[in-house]
């Protein structure tokens, strides 16, 4: 924001009021959004992410999603997907006023996390040769909150300024759409199996909970996804149990505004692990899996590492 965009406005209540303004026509609640509805979709395994620009920001994003799993020789058949999900985001500026406002230079470090829930609902419907189309309708939930600390000798006036508008808030988001995708599970390839889609996902989100008229606007995001994942058996064993090796390549590409919000357009995953059967070792828990992946692409790369169990 440059602090010409406040106009003419003489006191703090109109300086606030110029900044609830220029929020509002930033549509700067998308970028709320836009953490939510990423971390609410399981479809890539997130991580830590690194975003190249203008403020410096980092994104680390976590998902447990849960699917329900689909006989390809059933027909028609209901389907049904839920995910949980974190996000966060760091950004620091070393002027917020960007050099604008002489005297009142005023770094920011701001932090924003976003709790999300996704529940679809849907259909998978044969196409033959193995493909299954998925059309789902969504519902999900939010709660966003900023925490920001400021520095430098404008640092007072502008956390008065800012304070629940920009920074410092917290409220809840909605959402609704629906998501397509295209399926092709259980291909074998030799001692593999391979599994491929492609999807696209649409949501409308809005606040339903929030104190400032500023970050009660609504936005469309939408997303398209590519995704190929590859298992094979080891010739090996841990423990006299049987380790399966994993491979994933994925592609994300946000598109509108989840791109102008989050700072990058797309990237790629590229993930390997080992899936080790626990046999009666641990109760409940048929295997455990190890893995890991990079992220690469044009403005943004990053990594992530974790350790799940398969029930």
């Amino acid at each position: 924001m440059s602090f010409a965009d406040l106009g003419s406005a003489q006191t703090l209540d109109d300086l606030r009021q110029s900044v609830r303004d220029v929020t509002r026509r930033m549509h700067y609640a998308t970028y709320a959004t836009a953490l939510s509805d990423m971390a609410a979709d399981g479809e890539l395994s997130g991580g830590h992410l690194r975003i190249d620009g203008r403020p410096d920001t980092e994104l680390s994003l976590m998902a447990l999603p849960w699917r329900r799993k689909v006989d390809p020789e059933r027909g028609l058949q209901p389907h049904a997907e839920v995910t949980v999900g974190y996000s966060n985001a760091r950004l620091r500026f070393d002027d917020v006023w960007d050099g604008a406002a002489a005297g009142l230079e005023t770094e920011v470090h701001t932090h924003y996390e976003a709790f999300a829930g996704d529940v679809g609902l849907g259909v998978s419907a044969p196409l033959g040769r193995g493909i299954l189309v998925e059309p789902l309708a969504h519902v999900g939930v939010s709660y966003v909150r900023n925490q920001a600390y400021f520095g430098g000798v404008g640092s007072a006036f502008t956390d008065q300024l800012t304070r629940g508008i920009l920074f410092n808030w917290d409220g809840w988001f909605g959402a609704v759409g629906g998501s397509l995708a295209l399926k092709r599970p259980g291909l074998k390839i030799g001692d593999a199996e391979v599994s491929a889609q492609l999807r696209y996902d649409l949501r409308y989100s809005e606040a339903i909970a929030v104190d400032e008229s500023a970050l009660d606007v609504g936005d469309t995001l939408d997303w398209a996804l590519a995704r190929v994942d590859a298992s094979m058996p080891a010739s090996w064993h841990i423990a006299g149990q049987s380790v399966t090796w994993l491979g994933d390549i994925g592609y994300r590409r946000l598109l509108g505004g989840a791109a102008d919000a989050l700072g990058f357009d797309d990237f790629f995953e590229l993930s390997v692990g080992l899936r080790v059967g626990t046999g009666d070792l641990v109760p409940g828990v048929s295997a455990l899996q190890l893995s890991g992946a990079v992220m690469i692409g044009e403005d943004v790369t990053g990594w992530s590492f974790g350790l799940s169990a398969r029930f």
